[in-house]
């Protein structure tokens, strides 16, 4: 009986020890803090860096009418980075240049799929402004985006002025 008792508990004792180190075991595997998620999501945006600019995108009027060309979260992260040129934020990763070409190209293909896009309109508004010269809007754009995906770290603060912003060109173009 005594040996039943002893065996038993030797048991339990051990189920206890390994139930107790999976849990710690799958803590450390699976829970990462806030800042390695953002360290780990700002390295995921630098070996994007390599995706074709806007400026390589087409129109492709033989796409299929069902799908469209560009879907929405692409053309969020386009418009996002283009105001990397404008804004001034504490963190910035990736920057695509706002030329007149690349927001022509975003405008065609918002234009060609707009149906397909929750915010078409908000993004032809931006991209209008943008085409006649007014980047006034460019902090309200990168935060409302930024917003959107879940952003956490970088929210734009304010405008470059025109050297910090030639500044950031010159580094990134």
């Amino acid at each position: 009986m005594m040996r039943t008792v002893l065996t038993s508990g030797s048991i339990l004792a051990v189920i206890a020890l390994i139930g107790v180190g999976g849990y710690f075991f799958i803590q450390q595997s699976f829970a990462k803090t806030d800042e390695e998620e953002i360290t780990a999501a700002a390295q995921n945006i630098v070996q994007e860096k390599d995706e074709p600019k806007v400026e390589e995108v087409s129109n492709n009027p033989g796409a299929s009418s069902s799908e469209p060309e560009m879907d929405e979260k692409r053309i969020q992260k386009y418009l996002h980075l283009m105001t990397h040129q404008k804004v001034a934020a504490k963190d910035k990763w990736g920057a695509i240049e706002m030329t007149p070409q690349n927001i022509e190209n975003l405008m065609t293909i918002i234009k060609t799929n707009e149906n397909y896009y929750q915010y078409a309109d908000y993004y032809l508004e931006v991209l209008t402004q943008w085409q006649k010269g007014d980047f006034a809007n460019a902090v309200e754009v990168h935060n409302y985006i930024w917003k959107l995906n879940g952003g956490t770290v970088g929210r734009a603060t304010g405008l470059l002025d025109a050297e910090e912003e030639q500044a950031f060109i010159s580094n990134h173009f």
